[in-house]
């Protein structure tokens, strides 16, 4: 081999090897590989405190390689137990289709009962047992403006109209321009504004833009509204239909009418006054008849004693006051019974 030979040999033997030694790296491999060496340092750093603190130093862990690789022993079950977890899921695969055609055909008749269409094989009881008002829905709708999947995307920025609501926008809940009461403008979002009646007048009629003085002169025209109707109805009466419980033996149901009332107390005070007529004459003849007694109790006595020798003939026994009431009583009506014709009633 010449010289010029040799050193054309040398000359590409070192080429080859300068371009052998030639490695592209670019600048995120370069990252990761500085990322890799610090948390290889700060392991490295770690375990060295540990075992300055502890005295112990751990053993690494040696990684054992089996010797026949694809023939090394399995564990028992490990092919039961993959052939059972893909079986469960394909079921579970299976069972999210029919969820899901099931949501879809739900989804369906959602959107059709809310558009106000007939439903097939739905029929009216089972639209009355529907949880969801639709018609409800549909007006409530129609009031706050368009829904969302039908809201015109020109319409830009959206403003309160004149009841506080504003029309539909392809947002879910947008920020919307709103005026107050006391003429405070402001931006909201659209769930969160208030809703106005539709009138100045509230549900009972009265108006809702009024001052104090005005509410209590309405409440004192009710009042006395209230207080004139009472007097008109007349006197409230006891009502024993309205309290749920026993009544005494001598209870007695009014009537609601007046006139009818008037002539059932009329009746009750004549009954009353035939009581105490009849219980007078009764007392009247329990007393003459205890004072019968008495004078016949003295007579006995005035014989017996005569039969004993205890009194005279002409001798009279002393007789109390109400023992002489008695007997001249006891005359008296005897008198009256002998000068009374037969035929008398």
């Amino acid at each position: 081999m010449t010289a010029r030979s040799r050193s054309d040999a040398e000359h590409s033997t070192a080429a080859g090897r300068a371009k052998a030694k030639v490695i592209e790296v670019s600048a995120s491999t370069v990252l990761d590989l500085k990322a890799e060496l610090f948390r290889a340092t700060e392991r490295f750093e770690r375990e060295k405190r540990a075992a300055t603190v502890s005295g112990h130093i751990p053993a690494r862990k040696v990684l054992k390689v089996a010797k026949n690789g694809g023939d090394a022993k399995k564990n028992r079950g490990v092919a039961e137990r993959n052939a059972r977890d893909v079986d469960r899921h394909a079921e579970d695969a299976v069972d999210l289709v029919k969820s899901r055609q099931a949501l879809e055909r739900k989804a369906r008749i959602y959107e059709q009962l809310r558009r106000g269409e007939q439903v097939k094989g739905m029929g009216d009881r089972s639209a009355e047992e529907l949880l969801i008002d639709f018609d409800q829905k549909r007006w409530d709708e129609e009031d706050y403006g368009k829904p969302d999947d039908e809201a015109d995307p020109a319409l830009g920025t959206l403003f309160i109209d004149t009841h506080g609501r504003s029309p539909g926008d392809n947002e879910d809940d947008p920020l919307v321009e709103y005026t107050d009461e006391f003429g405070r403008a402001r931006m909201m979002r659209r769930s969160e504004i208030p809703r106005r009646p539709a009138s100045p007048y509230e549900d009972d009629g009265r108006p809702t833009m009024m001052s104090a003085d005005m509410y209590r002169e309405q409440e004192r025209l009710r009042w006395e509204a209230e207080a004139e109707a009472e007097a008109n109805a007349g006197p409230l009466h006891y009502d024993a239909n309205k309290e749920v419980r026993t009544k005494g033996v001598g209870f007695y149901q009014f009537a609601a009418d007046e006139d009818e009332r008037a002539a059932q107390q009329r009746d009750l005070n004549k009954l009353r006054d035939e009581t105490t007529q009849k219980r007078a004459a009764h007392q009247n003849a329990r007393e003459k008849r205890r004072a019968q007694l008495a004078a016949r109790a003295e007579e006995l006595r005035r014989k017996r004693a005569r039969r004993q020798g205890q009194l005279e003939p002409d001798e009279e026994a002393p007789v109390d006051r109400s023992t002489a009431t008695a007997i001249s009583g006891l005359i008296s009506s005897v008198r009256a019974s002998v000068n009374t014709p037969a035929d008398a009633p």
